[in-house]
């Protein structure tokens, strides 16, 4: 169960009615990082409401350098389970047995806990923690599926030719059920199976991960 700090709105109201003073609104942010990933940086940060903010950084000079950001509501149920998760650990107050290292090469994870001023940051190379390899896992399952969004928004605008693979792969992972929040990805397959200048082939494809998701 939640704890009852998840109950705090994002605003504070009067007995008249309207706003006196925004509260602070908790904020639990995963950040994953190798240097020679695509992409080599990702954060993910999420409030109880189910606001996500998410971005990446590209690691080639033949991309635009520029990071790129997307915000969408987590589904009920993930914002849940990670402030669950979160609160089952302290909200990273404690100390929890992990092992570091610097080495750009290797990965590098962290969790930060924010509200209002208060800081609990929390950074690892791996740990045997249950709850905190479960937490990690949520995170990179939503950075799963917003790579495959921007993975179809490029070759969507790019190289039309390519989506057709990359759809078998999204397929794959979704069959698999490892594509969580589906609703961040639907908008762009539903724009390649409506798109007339784009081959049937994708666009079938496309259409039938729709029809799937929706009928699970």
């Amino acid at each position: 169960m939640l704890v009852s700090v998840l109950l705090i709105s994002e605003n504070s109201w009067n007995l008249q009615g309207g706003t006196v003073h925004p509260k602070p609104v908790p904020t639990v942010t995963f950040t994953w990082s190798l240097s020679t990933a695509d992409p080599p940086y990702y954060s993910v940060a999420i409030t109880p409401m189910g606001s996500v903010s998410y971005k990446s950084f590209p690691n080639s000079d033949l991309r635009t350098g520029v990071p790129y950001t997307l915000e969408f509501t987590a589904s009920r149920a993930v914002r849940t389970r990670i402030f669950d998760l979160a609160q089952d650990l302290n909200f990273f107050a404690g100390r929890i047995a992990h092992e570091d290292n610097q080495n750009p090469a290797v990965i590098s994870k962290s969790f930060t806990y924010q509200l209002g001023v208060t800081q609990h940051h929390f950074v690892y190379t791996s740990t045997e923690n249950r709850r905190v390899r479960q937490l990690a896992s949520l995170f990179e399952d939503i950075d799963s599926t917003v790579t495959f969004r921007r993975e179809l928004e490029q070759l969507l605008a790019h190289n039309p030719s390519g989506l057709e693979a990359e759809l078998k792969e999204l397929r794959l992972h979704n069959n698999r059920r490892k594509l969580i929040e589906f609703q961040v990805v639907a908008p762009v397959l539903q724009q390649i199976s409506s798109d007339a200048r784009i081959p049937e082939p994708p666009r079938q494809s496309a259409r039938s991960i729709l029809n799937e998701a929706t009928a699970r």
